[in-house]
């Protein structure tokens, strides 16, 4: 589902949200605040380093780098260079104490800002107490070069909690698409899966989804669709568009440029069910690849919970006795 910048309300979002299929809003770049071209990260943040990966179907191999030497490769269409991404970065620290005022422009931009950022209201991820250490959801940023052909920009890869991809520069000419994804309903999982398996030769016990492994080509795909009924949605993204994704729903990434985003995740109440379910799966593969537990969804609902009751609760006097959620 499309929808336009400014000409929906919060209702209408959430009316469409609870059906489990990913929406796009377009015409964010409009109001877009910060600084987020190349040219931008090489003057305000050249001298950071950081960690790139290689833009291979098994990325894994990584390299350290500057931003400067990054963007610059990445600013130029088919510049000559290494063939290198920016997933997930930072890494090891929250994005708004490494780059405060893109994280405040981001929050100040971003559609539904209740339910999508970090503090939101309705994001059941954003109510823990100043003296917890909150799950770190994002933003995040990516950053990559048009996709060789074959080749993904993402492998195909299934989130536990629902997420929001705002593409915020490209190398494509005003308008023109910059990247497209293939999302596959929630419902889909277990038979993309068994698929890929056939595909791949691979053994039961191997998830191909959640070992981000594998990459679906078009025809692949369209053996799912009109062989095993699959759904799924072929979705085009320009700067300026914010793709929703729920929870659970399998997806792959292939930029036709050059291109900036940012990545958030977030908890909403019509997904936690989809989540809750993905729970005991992705317990096993984080074990396996020994990965922390970002979200830990226990405390996340727990502290949620605090948060609405005390909603309800009238002021207690001094003397009153009262357990706090801490």
């Amino acid at each position: 589902m499309l929808l336009s910048d400014g000409t929906f309300t919060s209702s209408e979002f959430h009316s469409l949200w609870r059906h489990g299929a990913p929406i796009v809003i377009s015409g964010v770049d409009k109001r877009l605040q910060g600084r987020w071209t190349p040219a931008d990260f090489i003057a305000d943040y050249g001298h950071h380093k950081i960690s790139v990966l290689e833009c291979t179907n098994d990325g894994q191999k990584t390299r350290r780098s500057t931003m400067a030497e990054f963007f610059s490769t990445l600013s130029t269409p088919d510049a000559d260079g290494p063939y290198h991404k920016l997933k997930d970065w930072p890494t090891q620290r929250h994005f708004k104490s490494a780059y405060e005022q893109l994280y405040i422009g981001f929050c100040s931009s971003v559609p539904c800002p209740d339910l999508v950022c970090p503090n939101g209201i309705l994001n059941l991820a954003g109510h823990s107490p100043t003296n917890s250490v909150a799950p770190d959801l994002g933003p995040k940023l990516y950053a990559a070069p048009a996709a060789k052909p074959g080749t993904a920009t993402t492998n195909l890869h299934m989130d536990i909690t629902d997420a929001a991809n705002l593409m915020v520069w490209c190398a494509a000419p005003t308008g023109a698409i910059g990247a497209f994804w293939d999302i596959f309903a929630v419902h889909s999982a277990d038979v993309v899966r068994q698929f890929i398996r056939e595909e791949c030769d691979l053994e039961e016990n191997i998830d191909p989804i959640h070992s981000q492994s594998y990459y679906l080509n078009e025809e692949q795909i369209s053996r799912l669709t009109t062989g095993r009924n699959v759904q799924h949605w072929r979705v085009e993204q320009r700067v300026g568009d914010v793709i929703f994704i729920p929870a659970g729903c399998a997806h792959q990434v292939v930029n036709i440029a050059n291109a900036v985003k940012v990545a958030i995740d977030f908890v909403s109440a019509e997904n936690l069910h989809v989540t809750g379910q993905l729970v005991p799966g992705l317990r096993a593969q984080r074990l396996s690849s020994q990965t922390d537990d970002v979200l830990q969804l226990r405390n996340t609902l727990w502290y949620a919970w605090c948060s609405f009751s005390s909603y309800d609760k009238p002021v207690q006097d001094e003397g009153d006795d009262h357990q706090e959620c801490e």
